[in-house]
C-alpha cells in the first residue's frame, strides 16, 4: 500500500481508527479539504479491500450510562442545565464525524457509488467537525468541558443494525435520525421506546399541539385538558390521567406510570430530520436562559447545515432506490451524476416518486421502532428535498 496514493476510503479509515476526537475532527477537516481541492484524488483503490471496523476509535474519559439512566438536562435555564445540553451536542457531533467517514469506507466501494456520493458525505464528515470543535469551544466557554457530564452511545446501535444496507443507513441515519432529543432520567422502569415529558409542558408546544408522541389538547384557560395513560408496550390505553377527557384515538397518549410523571428518554435516537424538529425548541431554551452566543452558533451554523446532511440523505436514497429499477439511468461506474441529470429528471415518473416513498417507509418500518413522533418542521424538511407524504404515514402505528 506504500507505493499507492492514499484514496479516499483508506483517508477515511485513519479518521475512524482515531480515539482523540479532537484530532478526529482536525484529521476529518485535512481529508476533506484535499479531496475537495483534488489532492485526494481516487475514492478507493479496486484492489484494495479494507475492513472497516464495526466501531470507531474512542476515547474513555466520557462516562457512558445506558440512554434511560441519563440525567435531567433541563430548559437551559441554569449555567448547569445549558453546560448539559452543550455537553450532549458536542457528544452528538463527536459520533455524526464517525457515521459520515463510515458511510464513506463501508458503503462507497462496495455500493460502486458515484463520485458525487463521496463528495457529499466528505462535505457532510467536515460539517460535523466542525460542529463538534465548535460546540466543544463554547462548551469550554461556559466553564465546563467534553466529558465532564454522562453521555450515552445509543447512536452506534442504529449504525451498527444497518452497516449490511445503504438503503436502510441512509434512511434511519440520514434521513430520520442525526440531531439531538435532550434525554433525561425517568424514575419509572418501562418496556417502552419513549416515556414523554407531563410536567412543564404547556412551554414546549402551541395550545392543541404534539409533543413527542402525545397528542395534547389545551383548555381555553391554558392548562391541560387531555392526557392519556401508555401503560403497557401493547399500547392499550387506560383510564385519563386529567380532567376532561375520553379515550378517542390510539395516538392521544402519555406515557405514565402510576404517579410518575416522566421526561423524554430517547433509545438510540437522534435525528437528522428529526434535528430539524427540536433544534428550533433548542435554540429558543438557550435564547431565553440568555445565551445568545450558543443559541447563535446552532441557528447560523449548525441548524442550516443539518437541513444539508438531511438533504444528502434523501438525495442518495432516490438514487439507490431509482437505480435498482433503471441501472441503465442510473449506472454503477463512479462518474458524477451531472452527466445523468437532464436523463433522469426527463424519466423520473410520479409512479417512480411514489415507489421510492414506499419504499422508504417499508425500510424505516423494518429499521426503526416504532412510528415517528410529531411534531414535524414542514418547512426545514421541505428545504431538504421531502414532504409530508415522506413522514407523515409514518408517524401512524401500524
Amino acid at each position: 500500500m506504500s507505493n499507492q496514493t492514499e484514496a479516499l476510503v483508506e483517508a477515511a479509515l485513519r479518521v475512524l481508527n482515531t480515539a482523540d476526537p479532537f484530532e478526529k475532527a482536525r484529521l476529518g477537516d485535512e481529508i476533506a479539504t484535499k479531496w475537495l481541492e483534488g489532492f485526494i484524488s481516487l475514492p478507493y483503490h479496486p484492489s484494495s479491500h479494507l475492513p472497516v471496523p464495526d466501531r470507531p476509535a474512542r476515547l474513555t474519559d466520557v462516562k457512558l450510562v445506558p440512554p434511560s439512566l441519563m440525567p435531567k438536562l433541563g430548559k437551559a435555564g441554569s449555567l448547569q442545565s445549558r453546560q448539559a445540553i452543550v455537553h450532549s451536542l458536542v457528544h452528538t457531533e463527536s459520533w455524526a464525524i464517525d457515521l459520515s467517514w463510515d458511510i464513506i469506507a463501508r458503503f462507497g466501494e462496495q455500493e460502486a457509488m458515484p463520485r458525487e456520493f463521496f463528495t457529499d458525505f466528505v462535505k457532510v464528515a467536515q460539517d460535523e467537525g466542525r460542529h463538534f470543535t465548535l460546540l466543544a469551544a463554547r462548551l469550554e466557554e461556559l466553564g465546563s468541558f467534553y466529558g465532564a457530564f454522562p453521555a450515552h452511545d445509543g447512536l452506534w446501535d442504529s449504525a451498527i443494525a444497518t452497516s449490511k444496507d445503504l438503503l436502510a443507513r441512509l434512511a434511519v441515519e440520514h434521513c430520520v435520525h442525526e440531531g439531538v432529543i435532550e434525554s433525561s432520567r425517568c424514575k419509572a422502569k418501562l418496556e417502552l421506546d419513549l416515556i414523554i415529558v407531563v410536567h412543564e409542558m404547556r412551554t414546549l408546544a402551541p395550545r392543541g399541539g404534539w409533543i413527542m408522541a402525545s397528542h395534547i389538547t389545551w383548555r381555553e384557560d391554558g392548562k391541560l385538558a387531555m392526557v392519556y395513560v401508555w401503560r403497557t408496550y401493547d399500547l392499550s390505553l387506560s383510564r385519563p390521567f386529567l380532567e376532561g377527557v375520553g379515550p378517542t384515538e390510539k395516538q392521544n397518549w402519555l406515557g405514565l406510570v402510576g404517579s410518575h410523571v416522566c421526561t423524554t428518554v430517547a433509545l438510540n435516537r437522534t435525528i437528522s430530520a428529526r434535528g430539524l424538529d427540536v433544534l428550533p425548541t433548542t435554540i429558543t431554551r438557550f435564547r431565553n436562559g440568555g445565551d445568545n452566543e450558543t443559541a447563535d452558533l446552532l441557528e447560523r451554523i449548525v441548524y442550516p447545515e443539518e437541513i444539508t446532511h438531511c438533504a444528502a440523505g434523501v438525495k442518495w436514497f432516490k438514487y439507490l432506490s431509482l437505480r435498482s429499477r433503471n441501472p441503465i439511468t442510473y449506472p454503477w461506474s463512479l462518474i458524477s451524476l451531472e452527466s445523468v441529470t437532464s436523463e433522469r429528471e426527463s424519466t423520473t415518473t410520479v409512479e417512480d416518486e411514489r415507489d421510492v416513498i414506499q419504499k422508504f417507509h417499508a425500510t424505516v418500518r423494518t429499521h426503526f421502532r416504532g412510528p415517528l413522533k410529531p411534531p414535524f418542521n414542514e418547512e426545514a424538511r421541505k428545504a431538504a428535498g421531502f414532504g409530508p407524504q415522506w413522514y407523515e404515514p409514518l408517524a401512524l402505528k401500524e
